[in-house]
């Protein structure tokens, strides 16, 4: 399995242990926007983003402050993603344009939390350990939405649910987004719902 990483240069300990030390992994800084090419993203099956985002954004941010611009809308929208499930930590995704430029640019599906996500720069937490047991899942032969639900039900059954609680219930509420959503999304704003 192809899996490329993009995160705030402060998580990548973090990401090493989430995606594994055969993943493609980049960081922000010394990646920047304006340094990213949409081709990195092209032909991985697997692409897991841990940056910092707001509601309603045209970039995805790092470092302290969330001040620099790490990945821009129309990289995105730029991209052949060719069927990627495309797993993103970063804060409000569903309400930021990024959820359909992933689906638009060929993402299978987005797998995203809707508010703030909570994840850790050294051991892994939330977030953090959904992805890599969604990848895991997937690793050994589980379609996405299986290897989602299984990666939520071992959650629910670890001991870190009890020290980690606002974490892990962030984690619990990931949803898988696909295409159809993108569908669905478009016809309600054309009957004005």
């Amino acid at each position: 399995m192809r899996v490329f990483a993009y995160v705030d240069q402060r998580y990548q300990y973090a990401t090493r242990a989430v995606v594994g030390n055969e993943a493609t992994l980049l960081t922000s800084p010394p990646v920047f926007a304006a340094d990213f090419n949409s081709i990195w993203l092209n032909g991985q099956d697997f692409i897991y983003i841990d940056l910092h985002g707001q509601p309603y954004g045209v970039y995805l941010y790092s470092g302290p402050g969330q001040l620099s611009g790490a990945l821009g809308l129309a990289t995105v929208r730029h991209a052949r993603l060719s069927g990627a499930v495309v797993f993103a930590t970063t804060c409000y995704l569903p309400r930021s344009h990024f959820l359909e430029a992933f689906l638009t640019a060929g993402a299978r599906a987005v797998i995203a939390g809707a508010g703030i996500n909570w994840g850790t720069r050294g051991r892994l937490s939330g977030a953090q350990l959904l992805a890599r047991s969604v990848l895991r899942q997937m690793e050994s032969g589980l379609p996405v939405e299986a290897a989602l639900a299984e990666a939520k039900r071992r959650l629910r059954l670890s001991p870190r649910r009890l020290w980690e609680r606002e974490a892990t219930e962030d984690a619990l509420a990931f949803r898988l987004f696909a295409r159809e959503h993108v569908k669905r999304e478009a016809a309600s704003v054309e009957r004005g719902a």
